[in-house]
């Protein structure tokens, strides 16, 4: 097994151990193919660097759980998904706040 940057990727590696998130959820799991698409979504969820199948360093601490640092750009997409999902919860919640048919409404920020 080896630690290959996300960059260095190629269609065809095969994924040599599951690719997590900071909260622990499988993302991929050990023994994909990594397709272009595969390739693509690492990147986007700002994964640096995965372990693949081949001979090579493994990174030094022979199975390491790859970095899970997350780049700006993922934040600021977090970010921007969150809020819009937050303005349409609001958007969709108004009517009823208008009309005083729901009580007890919390918004926590």
């Amino acid at each position: 097994m080896k630690k290959v940057n996300t960059a260095e990727l190629e269609a065809g590696m095969k994924i040599a151990q599951k690719v997590e998130n900071a909260n622990g959820m499988v993302l991929l799991p050990e023994g994909i193919v990594l397709t272009e698409a595969h390739i693509g979504r690492l990147k986007k969820w700002g994964i640096e660097s995965i372990f693949v199948e081949g001979e090579g360093e493994d990174g030094g601490g022979g199975g390491v759980v790859p970095s899970m640092e997350l780049s700006e750009e993922f934040i600021k997409n977090l970010d921007h998904k969150f809020s819009i999902n937050v303005n349409n919860f609001v958007r969709l919640l108004s009517p009823y706040l208008k009309n005083k048919s729901c009580h007890n409404v919390w918004i926590v920020s």
